[in-house]
């Protein structure tokens, strides 16, 4: 490059917010230099991760070291269009020379007009030497776009030339000049634009995660424009990217040699189940993704399985982490909290893997705050960087603060427990969707629970299966209780992922003929199901009694606490389950009420006492006479363990789920007899249309298919038992197969229930970004928190505040000895409500002296958390606190809040 195209060049800045104001140090980055270092973190990034390497590389149809030349070229190209003038003009103290003459632009962002430089005005070379020009524009916009969303692609051409005058165009081309001489393929590489768009999301995440580390000033500080481009980018971006991506906490650990279940576990050997001994020995087929199905019941070591398979594709090579998805932020902690205590076995001795949590709130979960250190000053500072720091906690898990910092970068940790949610994110247009998907990149998906979402998330589930296949990803599905036409629906799109047709599918009689417990392995070869014998531990016969309204049920669980047992009282609603919380305290017991309607930070200490009475690990003397009155929390993945099980009807799938609570552990000396009691109404062979509704109102509501209800009832009236596990399949397939009828009276109720399900699934259709879309602006992306993964009305979040002297506090008391600073309070404070008549933003206060000491306390709030509603509550005896709050309309609601039973209307 001449010397005076060169100074030209190094004039133009791309960073411009130093951490130290000495005016020793430059105050500014040149942007050429920034473009080499994201190029060289990239660079770094792939050669430290062959397994997302390989996956990117056959993702694009090329040769692994051709895809590092091209998603390195493109990372060098990421920032270009920070040449404009009006990026330049953002900071008038650099603004370079050349450009002083031109009158200042609104700048549009700097991906968009890095997109109006190609398309205008992009040396030839670049659209003739990297790639066909398919599948350039379906790449480059990845490149531009590393900020969570595409650019766009709508301007109209005539804004390009002032965006871009000479001198701009100039300096623009220069760089890429250089960058194709240097950085690019020796010849163009054949990538269909097919590929390039299945793989578009993933590059845009592996970009914003080389801009976010290239961007830390602790590793790449500004630098005086004293060097030429070569040498910087081999004595100075190189060496830098080197220690940068090592200190950044993001290079995979090595995994484990295989090792033996007993020893990954550390559990006794020869103490696996059968279903576990199937993980540990199945065959797994080389040569494409995986998709294993694990079924079997609760309390079958499902996890533990699930572990081993990913263990077993760990140590071959074919896999460089996990990521599990549980259903609930409860569900989410437990698993965090369990794989804190194995997790490093799947990783060499020596190795520092990464163990991240990964749900809205997880910055409040006490593990995981200990398993993570605040960032340092500068990376505070300065929003896209990185700290190196990695803390030591009494679990082992270790954790870049910078991944802990971010729900996002939580994908980059090496293991991964956290919602469903979180995953979905990645086929949605979400902002940074991309950084999730490059995340999950040869990961092992592990869904857990795959049975317990609707219509709506279960058609984003299947999009995420098929994504994760067709970037070459092995999943692995566990569910106690799986409709076949779920089963269906969840390999067809696994099928679609790895380019398969699907089969047809299978009759009633065929589904109900298939083995249970049952493993599954589907490739590109075949799919192979086998039969898993049952484990003596979890096969009995479980008697099954019915009651025919709730008082009877408090009654007989009310006689078996005084008779010393550990009781569950399962309502479908939460204001079912507090009035039988307050029918049990009057009658002078001591429950415990479990239910989402508590603020957090009760309902983190509720959750944790739950586990202490009834975990696991619970003492006889804890769980002795104590009765928890709960709603579906505890229905998924929590080892809850109890000696009574008193229940409202549910489908026969979430009864059998529910089961799995009840005598879930051996126990010496367990008081009372194995039975689950089910309050429902008789299943009449002509019932009316207010059969369930007159006797389970919130039943009624909650599952909506009433036929559904009424063939499980007959169910339970004619078995009188479950045989577990040798007739889980049949008992499901006779509620939800295709031949199982309706009473006349109940096909309305069950064809709504069937119309909103396919509503749903249509929704989510509209919603999720297809693979044969691309990394594209035809979607309106939207901030993680504006989008919705669940087909329901969103809960609206409130904070709850204590009106003390003039002041407004939070509901938690902040505490910073304990890690708790007003910030955290207030999120600690916070409680979603499920009412569609909440208004959602923030009210004007009548109060003046009240309205001031909101907006007081509101200032400790982050920015997007402005809006809440603030609940302020004042003290009503008892315990209980009350406040108002307002409707869409303005109208005043009385609320209620009590730690002990949540949020009400008063």
């Amino acid at each position: 490059m001449p010397r005076e195209n060169l100074s030209s060049l190094l004039a133009f800045w791309g960073k411009a917010q130093p951490f130290n104001a000495d005016t020793t140090y430059p105050l500014a980055h040149p942007l050429a230099y920034h473009c080499l270092d994201v190029a060289a973190v990239t660079e770094r990034l792939l050669s430290a991760d062959a397994v997302r390497r390989a996956a990117l590389a056959h993702a694009l149809g090329v040769a692994e070291g051709e895809c590092v030349c091209l998603l390195v070229t493109l990372a060098a190209l990421h920032d270009i269009g920070k040449a404009s003038l009006p990026f330049q003009a953002k900071a008038p103290e650099h603004r370079p020379a050349v450009l002083s003459d031109y009158p200042v632009l609104a700048d549009p962002g700097h991906d968009t007009t890095a997109w109006l430089w190609f398309v205008h005005f992009a040396p030839r070379a670049l659209k003739e030497r990297l790639a066909p020009i398919g599948a350039l524009n379906r790449l480059l916009p990845a490149a531009f776009g590393h900020h969570g969303r595409p650019p766009s692609q709508d301007r109209p051409p005539n804004r390009a030339r002032a965006y871009f005058p000479p001198e701009s165009v100039e300096a623009a081309n220069a760089l890429a000049d250089w960058i194709l001489a240097r950085l690019g393929p020796a010849e163009p590489l054949r990538i269909s634009t097919d590929l390039a768009k299945r793989a578009a999301l993933a590059v845009a995440g592996l970009i914003a995660a080389s801009d976010w580390i290239g961007s830390a000033q602790r590793w790449f500080a500004y630098t005086p424009p004293d060097h030429d481009l070569d040498s910087y980018w081999h004595d100075i971006a190189r060496p830098r990217a080197e220690k940068a991506v090592q200190g950044s906490g993001v290079v995979p650990a090595p995994p484990a040699p295989l090792r033996p279940f007993h020893v990954l576990t550390n559990l006794p050997e020869g103490s696996a189940t059968p279903l576990q001994r199937w993980a540990d020995t199945v065959a797994l087929p080389a040569g494409g993704p995986l998709l294993c199905l694990l079924e079997d019941l609760t309390g079958s070591g499902k996890t533990e399985a699930a572990l081993m398979l990913a263990h077993r594709l760990m140590a071959s090579g074919r896999a460089g982490g996990l990521y599990l998805a549980l259903p609930t932020q409860a569900t989410a902690n437990a698993m965090f909290d369990r794989l804190g205590g194995l997790y490093r076995r799947l990783f060499e001795p020596e190795a520092t893997p990464s163990l991240a949590l990964a749900h809205g709130d997880r910055g409040l979960h006490p593990g995981f705050r200990a398993a993570t250190l605040p960032a340092t000053q500068d990376d505070q500072a300065y929003g896209d960087g990185a700290a190196e720091t990695v803390a030591d906690v009494p679990a082992g898990a270790q954790c870049a603060a910078w991944v802990a910092d971010d729900r996002r970068l939580a994908f980059l940790a090496d293991v991964g427990a956290g919602t469903v949610d979180q995953a979905l994110l990645s086929v949605l247009p979400a902002r940074h969707a991309g950084l999730r998907r490059w995340g999950l990149l040869g990961k092992v998906l592990i869904l857990d629970e795959i049975h317990a979402y609707d219509a709506y998330v279960g058609e984003e589930i299947a999009a995420l299966v098929e994504a994760h296949a067709a970037l070459g990803g092995h999943t692995i599905l566990l569910s106690a209780t799986l409709p076949a036409s779920l089963r269906d629906k969840l390999t067809s799109a696994f099928r679609r992922g790895i380019g398969l047709a699907p089969p047809p599918p299978p009759d009633a009689r065929a589904a109900e003929a298939m083995p249970y417990p049952a493993g599954t392995v589907l490739c590109r070869t075949g799919e192979d199901t086998r039969p898993i014998a049952a484990w003596s531990h979890q096969a009995r016969r479980l008697p099954v009694r019915t009651l025919a309204t709730p008082e009877q049920a408090l009654d007989e669980a009310e006689a078996a606490a005084r008779d010393g047992q550990a009781v569950l009282v399962l309502r479908n609603t939460v204001d079912e389950a507090t009035s039988a919380y307050d029918v049990l305290r009057d009658r002078g017991l001591s429950p415990l009420l479990f239910h989402a309607r508590f603020a957090l930070g009760d309902r983190l200490a509720i959750e944790a006492e739950v586990m202490r009475r009834f975990g696991r690990h619970s003492k006889s003397e804890a769980r002795a006479g104590t009765i928890l009155v709960a709603t579906q929390v505890v229905e998924q993945s929590l080892d809850v363990d109890f000696d009574a099980l008193f229940t409202d009807l549910a489908p026969i799938d979430l009864l059998i789920q529910r089961a799995g609570r009840l005598w879930r552990h051996a126990r010496k000396g367990r008081p009372g007899r194995e039975e689950l009691v089910v309050v429902t109404p008789p299943a009449l062979p002509d019932p009316g249309e207010v059969w369930v509704r007159a006797a389970l109102p919130g039943t009624a509501a909650v599952y909506r298919h009433h036929g559904v209800l009424w063939r499980t009832a007959g169910l339970l009236e004619t078995d009188r038992a479950f045989d577990l596990p040798d007739r889980a399949r049949a008992l499901i397939e006779r509620v939800y197969g295709p031949t199982a009828p309706t009473p006349e009276a109940l096909v309305r109720s069950s064809t709504e229930a069937e119309g909103q399900a396919m509503a749903g699934r249509a929704k989510a259709r509209a919603e999720i970004l297809p693979l044969s879309a691309g990394y594209t602006d035809s979607h309106h992306w939207e901030p993680d928190h504006r989008i919705r993964t669940r087909d329901a009305d969103d809960p609206a979040p409130l904070r709850l505040g204590r009106w003390q002297d003039g002041v407004i506090q939070p509901w938690v008391d902040p505490d910073p000895m304990a890690d708790r600073p007003a910030a955290i309070a207030w999120r600690l404070s916070q409680v979603s409500w499920r009412l569609k008549r909440l208004a959602r933003a923030a009210w004007e206060e009548p109060d003046p002296a009240l309205a001031r000491a909101a907006a007081e306390a509101r200032k400790t709030w982050g920015r997007w958390e402005r809006d809440l509603p603030l609940v302020v509550l004042q003290p009503a005896g008892e315990g209980s606190w009350t406040g108002e709050a307002r409707d869409d309309e303005g109208q005043t609601l009385p609320i209620r809040y009590c730690p002990r039973r949540g949020l009400s209307l008063a």
